[in-house]
């Protein structure tokens, strides 16, 4: 199974997509900058993953669902 995460620049909302851009974020040099503002590296959070060809926000209710944290009404 093969996972891919999508970090976000906390300075300008751009999302790096590991599948889209060919690389790893963590693979990346810690001298690496945003593309579009030119934050650091460091300025990006882990916005979510997916695992294969399946979405994140699929892989996010999964995760959810398993943790039992949606109440059935």
């Amino acid at each position: 199974m093969i996972f891919v995460s999508r970090f976000r620049c906390s300075v300008c909302n751009f999302i790096y997509e590991e599948e889209k851009e060919g690389k790893n974020f963590t693979d990346l040099p810690n001298s690496w900058t945003c593309s579009v503002c030119g934050a650091l590296k460091t300025a990006f959070l882990l916005e979510g993953f997916s695992k294969g060809d399946e979405g994140i926000e699929k892989n996010v209710t999964e995760r959810i669902s398993n943790k039992k944290l949606i109440r059935k009404k």
